[in-house]
This record gives C-alpha cells, structure tokens and sequence, in this order.
C-alpha cells in the first residue's frame, strides 16, 4: 500500500514538472518574442504604438527597465528569457534526477526557487509599472505564466528551495542563461537610442545655416551657398555610429517598400511644391507619436520650404477606426482626432496637436475641448464637430492609412513610400529631396537588415 501511494505521489509529482516545464518554454518563448520586439523598435524599424498596448513602449523605455538594461546589459526582455529558461530547464532535470545523485539532484528544491524569484520579478515589474503610470498589455502573458508556475512550484512541490545544492542548480542554469545572452543584449540599443536620434535632429536645426533670404538659389542650383550634399554630409558627420547604423537599416528598410501614389495633402504645412510630401497618421494618446511631433517641429524649424507635412489621424480605438474591434464608447482618442481635422483651417493647428501630445497623459474630454478653445470658437467647434463631413475626414485618414496596414501608430510615408519616423531619416531623406540612393549616404555602414 505504502509502494502504491509513492508511486502515485511520483506520477503527481512528476507531472506537475512536466507543466512547469511547458510554462517555463511558454514564458521563455514570449519573453524572446518581446525582445525581438523591442528590438525593431530601438532599431528605428517599428517604434509604433499598437492599439490597446501604447504603454509598453513608454515602459520599455522607462527609468525602471533603463536601469535594469544599463546596470547588467541585458534588457528586461531578456531577463524574462533567461527566467524562462531556468523556469524550463531545471524541471526537466529534476524529472530524470528524480532526487537521486548527481550534479542536480536538489533540482526540485532549485525549481521552487526559480518560482519564488519570477513571483519577486513580477512584483517588482508591477511597481515599477504603478510607479510610471502605466501597464504594457503585451506583457500581461508573461505575468500570467510566471505566477502560474510559482504558484504550481510552491504548492505542488515539497523539496525546500533553500538547501545549498538548491540554490546552487538555480544559480548555476540562470546564471549560464544570462551569460549566452549577455552578448545580444550588448548589441541590443538602449531606450535612449530614439531620443538621442531626436536631440541629433534639434542639434542639427540649431546648426545648420539661417534660412535663405527670398530669391537666394536653393542648395544645389547655381549661386548657392551650399550644396544638398554638402548639407547632408555636415549632418551625417555629426551622428554617433550608433545612429549612423541605425538610419542605414531604416534607409534599407525604406528602399524595399512599395511606392503607392499619394493622395494630395488636406492641409499642408510647409511647401507642397517642394518634392517632399512628409504624411503622418497619428493617436492623440500614442507616446511615439507625440515624439514624431516634436521632431517635426525641429524639422520644420530648420528645413522651411524643403517638405510639406500632411498630418492625418488614426486613432487606435475600434469606436470610431473600423479597422480595430471596438471595446466599448468612444474615448478622448476619436474627439481629439476630430478637433484637430477641424482645426485644419487654422494657421496654428501644429500647435494645437503639440499641446494636445503635451498632455496626453492626462487628456480626457474636458481638458480637450479647453485646449481646443485656445484655437478655435466653441461655437464653430461645436458646429464642425457635429458635420458629417468631419466624420467623413476622418473615416477617409482610415480607409488612407489601411491600404498600408498598419499595425499601430505613427505611420509615416514619404511620397507615398512607407518610412520610419526615426528623427535622422526624416531629416536626411528631406535634404536628398526624397533621394534614399544619395551618393552621400555611400558613407553608412552596411545595414543589418533589409526590414
């Protein structure tokens, strides 16, 4: 009777490591996925914000998980895979040890520990999210497995996690996990890479030359002062490698999109005749987007005359964008769109979006209208808000920006080409005219990628 009952505790036993383990490979396979994730946006190639996980991004690029990147070299991404490899590996062991002798014999004990380290990581993740006022939805399965495997680990399991073998085989597996993914977590950019693209743009707009006087020759025709070239080159010169490899990938990227023809610009701001027709799909509450903002505003400032920008809306809530299931009313996404299409006759709708980006944070429906009343009667507001043809607008960003389906905000084009918002390539592709083949970008490292 008593061999009968052990046999049954080890067939128990024995399956509950066999969960854990596909929890463990569940865990490390997502955490590999949001790595390769992250790893396109701080490469310039996605930084987007997709409908309902537009907090991930802000967090992944937060204080909390730039810390844990600089400190140890590896990403938060690629703890959770180091995690989910130990989570993996040591229930694996423990089922042929079956607590025998051998190097991991107490690997049973080492795998509750693993589950009480994940139940520690999710916690501290949580809090730092509370801290920075935001939850990254794509990272909610990673949570949800980690705390199914602690809570499996230490319910099911008997072996103590804290004997000296234990914490040795624990030990050891995370700590080979993290030295295999040292290296690609070196390589992988920091969160600073996009901002540093963007003080690169500012910088540039400080340094270049004052704008010429009207009726001086534009760079490149006779009696300039400077060539496109010789601008181009001046500002590639100043980016770290870092960036230069970056605007090679994205440059690479930009090549091998397909050229749809433009639809004519709404409300242009700039120079529509310039050759350069920079269009911008756009959420109100997209971090990414605010960012894309305020590079536009430094390009603007420092390249007058040389682009037109057509900004275009395409809020990611499926009340008001078809193209997204809808999860309830409207919210301040679709009324924000809809001030700004209004104020499209209005010679200070940049400013308008800028404040509006500003405090996105915080944006309900109040503050909106109080902003939107700085730039626009309530009377006639009111009045747009409530004209079909508002709607009709709006529906008509959508049905523009599906033809490129997007997987989330900003969506940018140039020329009808599908581009990066990365800051540098925006600057550099307005200064060749369009031109992703100048002769100056020869200089650039190879690209990475190909997109």
């Amino acid at each position: 009777m008593a061999r009968s009952s052990e046999r049954g505790d080890d067939v128990a036993r024995r399956r509950t490591l066999a969960v854990l383990a596909v929890l463990g490979g569940a865990a490390a396979g997502w955490a590999v996925f949001l790595w390769f994730q992250l790893l396109r946006a701080r490469s310039g190639l996605e930084p987007f914000c997709a409908f309902g996980a537009d907090d991930c991004a802000r967090l992944w690029d937060g204080a909390f998980a730039g810390a844990v990147h600089r400190v140890s070299g590896v990403p938060v991404a690629g703890w959770g895979v180091a995690w989910g490899v130990a989570a993996l590996v040591l229930p694996l062991l423990a089922r042929r040890q079956g607590g025998g002798q051998g190097l991991f014999r107490h690997a049973e004990g080492a795998v509750r520990l693993v589950g009480l380290a994940g139940l520690a990581g999710v916690a501290a993740l949580l809090a730092a999210s509370t801290w920075e006022g935001g939850f990254c939805s794509n990272c909610a399965l990673t949570y949800v497995l980690t705390v199914a495997y602690g809570a499996l680990a230490l319910g099911r399991l008997k072996a103590s996690p804290w004997t000296e073998h234990g914490v040795f085989a624990a030990t050891l597996v995370t700590v080979a996990s993290y030295a295999l993914l040292l290296y690609p977590g070196l390589r992988t950019p920091r969160g600073d890479a996009g901002s540093a693209g963007q003080r690169a743009v500012a910088e540039a707009a400080q340094t270049l030359p004052p704008p010429p006087a009207p009726g001086t020759p534009a760079p490149g025709t006779p009696g300039a002062t400077a060539t496109t070239e010789e601008e181009l080159r001046r500002f590639l010169d100043t980016l770290p490698p870092e960036l230069k490899q970056i605007l090679s990938d994205v440059l690479e990227q930009f090549r091998r999109q397909p050229v749809l023809p433009p639809e004519p610009p709404r409300a242009p701001i700039g120079n529509p005749s310039a050759g350069v027709l920079i269009t911008e799909f756009t959420d109100v509450k997209c971090s990414h987007c605010a960012d894309l903002h305020q590079t536009m505003a430094y390009i603007l400032n420092a390249l007058p005359g040389r682009f037109a920008l057509d900004a275009r809306h395409y809020p990611l809530d499926g009340a008001c964008n078809p193209r997204l299931p809808a999860r309830g009313p409207e919210t301040v996404r679709c009324l924000a769109a809809r001030v700004q299409i209004c104020a499209e006759g209005d010679p200070r709708r940049f400013e308008l979006s800028g404040e509006l980006f500003a405090h996105q944070r915080e944006l309900d429906e109040r503050l909106t209208y109080a902003i939107a009343a700085k730039y626009l009667p309530q009377m006639a507001l009111d009045a747009c808000l409530a004209d079909p043809a508002t709607e009709a607008k709006l529906q008509a960003d959508v049905e523009y920006a599906g033809r490129y389906d997007p997987r989330g905000t900003p969506l940018v084009l140039v020329n009808g080409r599908q581009a990066s918002p990365y800051g540098p390539f925006l600057f550099a592709i307005i200064l060749t005219g369009g031109d992703p083949d100048h002769p100056a970008f020869a200089d650039l490292p190879p690209p990475r990628t190909g997109g």
